[in-house]
């Protein structure tokens, strides 16, 4: 992960904790949390996938 996607994580996980966030931006950020984290989950599969040679 690089720095720009782990700030941008941190400030997700910001606003999830923040008690001022309204409803709908807490909703947003958990979205936005879950497309990353499913993102690096079919990264990692794919790495771990073993690649067939012919």
């Amino acid at each position: 992960m690089d720095i720009e996607c782990a700030v941008y994580v941190r400030e997700l996980q910001v606003i999830l904790a923040c008690d001022q966030s309204d409803g709908y931006l807490k909703k947003w950020a958990k979205c936005q949390l879950e497309k990353i984290e499913h993102h690096a989950k079919l990264v990692a599969d794919a790495k771990r996938t073993p690649a067939l040679v012919a």
